[in-house]
């Protein structure tokens, strides 16, 4: 545990109150969830979902981007859903071909309930996109809340990370 912490969070010290991890994919994999609870039983899960047709799209480019997508137009991965379900015209890069199934990966509420299931509802919290955009204050609040974090004062909250794409296409 001390190995983890020190290689991922360097910054982290005993009398920090709360951790996070923000990876996009955790959701998807009940090894990580079972893993994370694993490492600490007491790990609650933050999930922020959004229109899931919105949401496959910035997937998409989001995948290209890291280069393990290697079809640029968003229809043409969609349509090769199924073949690629079968271990055909994979990208070269691509480590977890499941993760190009659009469709499965848009399909929040089958894995919001299986985290319930794998950790209890009690421990989940789930935040709807378009909330957070428009109340991000208060969903900020609500978040520091349900992880037992006192309130910062923090009332403006700059963009992170934007979508990415790459100038020159041969990248």
């Amino acid at each position: 545990r001390t190995d983890y912490l020190d290689r991922f969070f360097p910054p982290y010290q005993p009398h920090h109150r709360a951790m996070g991890e923000g990876s996009v994919s955790y959701l998807y994999s009940e090894e990580a969830i079972r893993a994370i609870l694993q490492f600490n039983p007491q790990a609650k899960f933050i999930v922020m979902v959004r229109n899931p047709m919105e949401m496959v799209y910035s997937y998409h480019s989001r995948l290209l981007y890291i280069l393990e997508e290697d079809q640029v137009d968003f229809h043409k991965s969609w349509d090769l859903q199924e073949v690629r379900a079968q271990g055909r015209h994979l990208p070269p890069l691509c480590r977890n071909p499941h993760m190009l199934q659009y469709a499965e990966v848009g399909r929040f509420g089958k894995y919001v309930e299986k985290l319930y299931q794998l950790a209890g509802a009690e421990r989940c919290m789930v935040i709807l996109f378009d909330d957070f955009k428009s109340q991000m204050l208060d969903i900020y609040k609500n978040v520091l809340t349900f992880i037992h974090v006192d309130y910062d004062g923090r009332t403006k909250f700059p963009h992170k990370q934007v979508s990415k794409t790459y100038k020159f296409h041969s990248l």
